[in-house]
């Protein structure tokens, strides 16, 4: 089951792609760090600096699948 949690982002650096060839980050919060789930649109969109700083994660199974500014004007993967 997703859930989202308000954060800062302080840091995104690339990981490994996955099996496709798709790009995969390494995402560090000020309440945890996670990878991007492989595959996803949110792989292709994180790495934008609009989601540097205070920003909404969507985590899924111990994942990030979506992330979002918090006034919701910018986002990518999954929202839920």
């Amino acid at each position: 089951m997703a859930h989202r949690i308000t954060t800062t982002i302080t840091a995104v650096t690339r990981g490994s792609s996955s099996k496709s060839g798709n790009p995969r980050w390494n995402v560090i919060t000020t309440d945890g760090a996670w990878m991007t789930v492989a595959d996803g649109a949110v792989g292709y969109g994180i790495g934008n600096s609009e989601y540097r700083g205070a920003a909404v994660v969507t985590i899924d199974n111990i994942q990030i699948v979506g992330v979002s500014t918090v006034d919701g004007q910018q986002f990518t993967g999954r929202q839920q």
